[in-house]
């Protein structure tokens, strides 16, 4: 059965998913940064090769006490929080709802119980190793046949002992229906904050984005207003706000500010009556997200390039 299901498995393109793994892990372990994720995810991918007769399991840390690997294992801790709280929780919650949907196929039953076996390989591939499962399988026999011997009170067995300094931990890494059911919850709670968060950061957005629009065509409707007034009266009105219909606000004789959002001072109009010129320039709140859209798109920029600007150009 098991060789059957590595067959079928592979009909269903796991090896393309297997060496992709692999070339990840590959390169990983390149950066030499990374490489505890790199390592792991290399034996990930040896174990979706032919996932049946394989098992992922844990090394055992307590055989480990060069200081060198001491060392080595402290940074690969730290690693592992890494790649946990940016991918591992992520990957972890996708590979669940991944597995019930296969299973819902039927079809997809393989590949569901591939990916079960290897949730905790993915939730964290630090110090994972692939090994037999024919291999697995005996070194659990001979846990258990230890804990037995140890609850009965019998003398252990040297096969038994001789586990104390075993490479692997092969205990199963079980996940408890508890930890299912509370990361799924944790992923509802976050889909449901981003449902409300979202759409009112992207109202915002297109709030800010509507008010930049408005304050572009403003200057460019003032400026063309403002130059239309003297050509037809052959000069200023010493009142700025008489010469155009968009709102400003006074700032003493011959200037105003052209106002973004009805509260920032994003522009500067200037009029110089001898020189017959208009002056644009950017306000006190220039630097304000309005302001500055306003004053970097196409049409503000290039409002700002001409000034001062002569109406007898117009």
């Amino acid at each position: 059965m098991r060789i059957l299901g590595n067959i079928i498995w592979f009909f269903m393109a796991g090896w393309i998913l297997a060496i992709l793994t692999y070339l990840s892990g590959l390169i990983l372990t390149i950066l030499v940064v990374t490489a505890p994720v790199g390592l792991g995810l290399m034996e990930y991918g040896k174990f979706l090769f032919l996932p049946f007769t394989h098992d992922m399991v844990r090394k055992n840390k307590g055989s480990i006490t060069d200081a060198v690997h001491m060392t080595y294992q402290t940074y690969a801790n730290i690693v592992k929080v890494i790649y946990i709280i940016v991918f591992g929780i992520w990957l972890f919650i996708g590979g669940i709802f991944t597995v019930i949907g296969q299973f819902i196929t039927i079809i997809g039953i393989p590949c569901a119980i591939v990916l079960a076996k290897s949730l905790g390989t993915i939730f964290n591939p630090v110090d994972k190793v692939c090994i037999s499962h024919d291999l697995a399988e005996e070194l659990r026999r001979r846990v258990a046949a230890a804990k037995a011997d140890e609850i009965s009170g019998v003398q252990q067995s040297a096969a038994a002992e001789s586990l104390q300094n075993c490479e692997y931990d092969v205990m199963p890494q079980k996940l408890s229906v508890v930890t299912i059911v509370a990361t799924v919850c944790s992923m509802v709670l976050v889909l449901l904050a981003a449902a409300v968060v979202l759409p009112r950061v992207n109202l915002l957005a297109t709030r800010e984005d509507a008010e930049i629009s408005k304050l572009t065509t403003n200057l460019m409707t003032a400026e063309i207003d403002i130059r239309t007034y003297n050509m037809g009266y052959g000069k200023f009105s010493s009142d700025l706000s008489a010469m155009t219909n968009v709102p400003l606000i006074s700032n003493g004789v011959n200037s105003a500010y052209l106002m973004g959002a009805n509260i920032y001072k994003c522009f500067v109009i200037s009029l110089d009556a001898k020189k017959k010129t208009i002056t644009i320039e950017k306000g006190p709140d220039a630097e304000n997200k309005i302001c500055k859209g306003a004053s970097e798109n196409h049409y503000g920029a290039e409002i700002l390039s001409r000034s001062p600007i002569s109406v007898e150009s117009f």
